[in-house]
């Protein structure tokens, strides 16, 4: 079975358990939180990962951690089924499709915005204002800067890129001079 249909197995599943608990953002906020800690803490994520301990210490410091953080039952039992089955390392993915399939749901459309300057709140609120109405979902945006663009704006939309920015305009000029001869 490939990695992205087990990701979405497990993300389908907790989708499943938590949206019956009303618990849909909580769930993902606390696996989102345990990837942090793995990301920051090698010992841990090198106690975890390793093949030596055993299984039931793995999960006594799995589920220390979760109390600790005050972590539902869900996600603290995804996360046991995630070391009894070794998929700890699929937990990035699986938050990823976790997160796809909850905006799905809700009707989210996740957007990152990049600009070379800072955008004020009155840009961002035309540009959800836009996409909402092309759309008719809600949109999320996060935006960036990148000085490179010179000007305008690249909007990237799932996969779809939408290019407006000065840099995109002159990198196409310059392909249709040479092309042109």
């Amino acid at each position: 079975m490939s990695a992205g249909s087990i990701s979405r197995r497990y993300a389908t599943a907790l989708i499943e358990l938590a949206d019956d608990k009303k618990l849909l953002d909580k769930v993902g906020q606390e696996l989102a939180e345990f990837h942090a800690l793995l990301l920051e803490n090698a010992e841990l994520r090198d106690l975890l990962e390793n093949p030596s301990v055993a299984v039931r210490d793995k999960q006594s410091v799995v589920r220390e951690l979760a109390s600790r953080g005050s972590f539902s039952t869900i996600a603290t039992h995804a996360l046991i089924v995630m070391i009894d089955n070794q998929r700890l390392d699929a937990l990035e993915d699986i938050i990823r499709e976790y997160t796809h399939a909850v905006d799905a749901k809700k009707g989210v459309l996740r957007v990152v915005a990049v600009a070379s300057v800072a955008l004020n709140k009155t840009h961002v609120m035309k540009i959800r204002y836009v996409l909402q109405n092309l759309t008719g979902k809600t949109i999320e945006i996060d935006t960036r800067e990148d000085p490179d663009l010179i000007a305008g704006i690249r909007l990237h939309v799932g996969s779809l890129v939408i290019d407006g920015s000065i840099q995109s305009q002159l990198r196409n000029l310059k392909h249709e001079l040479l092309t042109a001869n």
